[in-house]
């Protein structure tokens, strides 16, 4: 009969992976958390004008511009290291993926499994197989996260036109929110399986191994 406990048994090489990953992720939305906040180029171009007509000097909107989004680029060069990284972490564990596939990892054949299952247990299996749905988009999108951003950091060199540059930014930034709403809704639900006698313990599962 199929696990549809949260509580496994896990590698060293899976932590390793699951806390590098969280915190690369967590890096990656604090540079553009800094970026749209202390360091968002628009308003501090305006200070940049403010201090410097105040000191009887003058410069154009652009160059203040300008000099506010080179203040902000070391911000950037960690958020292209953080983006690397991820990529190679997600190449990782897509690899693991394939390589260890069985039946509880097959969400179609879970759906299928369900229904023949003694209804006491069906209910514990559905919650485990909308947990595993929600998985998968939260890999599809950072997938798509991670494309764009590469679309984006060498648009120069595949010759982007302006416009098309504009929507996979929009797209890169739409799917950021999807997995900020993901890490929260992980979150919450963590804390609760920490409530459930079945799960209990699945945090400090995934920082000593399990037993």
């Amino acid at each position: 009969m199929a696990d549809f406990s949260f509580k496994k048994k896990h590698s060293i090489l899976l932590r390793i992976w699951h806390w590098l990953t969280a915190l690369v992720i967590g890096g990656l939305l604090t540079t553009v958390l800094f970026r749209n906040t202390f360091f968002n180029s628009s308003d501090n171009s305006k200070i940049i004008l403010s201090k410097l007509q105040k000191s009887g000097t003058t410069i154009s909107d652009d160059l203040a511009i300008s000099i506010a989004k080179s203040i902000r680029q070391p911000f950037w060069e960690w958020h292209y290291f953080f983006g690397f990284t991820l990529l190679a972490l997600v190449l990782l564990r897509i690899g693991v993926f394939f390589l260890q596939q069985n039946q509880s990892s097959n969400l179609v054949a879970l759906s299928k499994f369900i229904p023949h299952l003694p209804k006491e247990n069906q209910k514990d299996a559905k919650h485990y197989l909308i947990v595993r749905g929600v998985y998968t988009i939260y890999y599809f999108a950072l997938t798509i996260m991670i494309l764009t951003g590469l679309t984006l950091y060498f648009k120069t060199d595949l010759g982007l036109e302006k416009k098309l540059s504009g929507f996979v930014k929009t797209v890169h930034e739409y799917t950021m929110w999807t997995i900020m709403v993901f890490i929260i809704v992980h979150i919450i639900g963590v804390v609760k399986e920490e409530k459930n006698p079945r799960n209990k313990g699945i945090v400090s599962d995934m920082i000593n191994g399990g037993r």
